[in-house]
């Protein structure tokens, strides 16, 4: 029996997820409330609250399941391509197309939550190690300098994705404006001329879907 009743609370836990991402992403944070979540999957909010006592570790799990997702899809893809450069740039490619289908009000309204930047600055600490690697990789197969500091590069590009949060960037930019100055300039200043051909070549031949779902909501 108790089998049971761990396997409807794994389904309910994961149907508050999709339906929490999803409305995070389409509308903000701020503008969700817990309520919305309930009425939208037609559950009370003694049951929501049930599951998850407050809002904030509601979007931690939203975040810690984006990361997963990222994650799921590039060892998929790993999976038939060993080549860093491949890796890399489908990486980007998947970070940005996750970004332009997400109202920019969503990285604005994290910072709203203080406590919850320091749990997910943990969780991506975890990939330091893999970081290390891929670059120690990349520096061997002759894509990048080996001159280069990558830990620091690393949080950098820690740091830009910070600055994203800031939803006035989004005003002033469009995010195929911002995925090319951010390819041309941090990731093409660390590559040997190698990396710059197969940069420039994805570039080139990249066409870039452009989701504005979100200004439809």
């Amino acid at each position: 029996m108790q089998i049971i009743q761990t396997g409807k609370h794994r389904q309910l836990k994961m149907r508050i997820l999709s339906v929490a991402t999803q409305s995070f992403m389409l509308y903000g944070i701020k503008s969700v409330k817990m309520d919305d979540i309930a009425a939208s999957l037609k559950i009370s909010k003694r049951t929501l609250y049930e599951t998850y006592q407050n809002k904030e570790e509601l979007l931690f799990d939203v975040m810690a399941g984006i990361v997963q997702e990222r994650k799921d899809r590039i060892e998929e893809y790993a999976r038939q391509t060993d080549d860093v450069m491949d890796l890399l740039l489908e990486f980007m490619r998947i970070q940005t197309e996750m970004v332009a289908k997400t109202n920019p009000t969503f990285f604005s309204d994290l910072t709203r939550y203080p406590g919850l930047a320091s749990r997910l600055d943990e969780l991506q600490k975890q990939d330091d190690s893999l970081s290390k690697e891929f670059f120690e990789k990349g520096v061997r197969d002759g894509y990048f300098r080996s001159s280069v500091n990558y830990e620091l590069l690393v949080n950098i590009a820690r740091g830009i994705h910070d600055m994203l949060r800031n939803n006035k960037i989004f005003k002033l930019y469009n995010i195929h404006d911002i995925f090319h100055t951010f390819a041309c300039s941090l990731l093409r200043g660390v590559c040997t001329e190698k990396g710059i051909r197969r940069i420039d070549s994805f570039l080139e031949s990249y066409t870039f879907t452009d989701v504005e779902g979100w200004q439809k909501g």
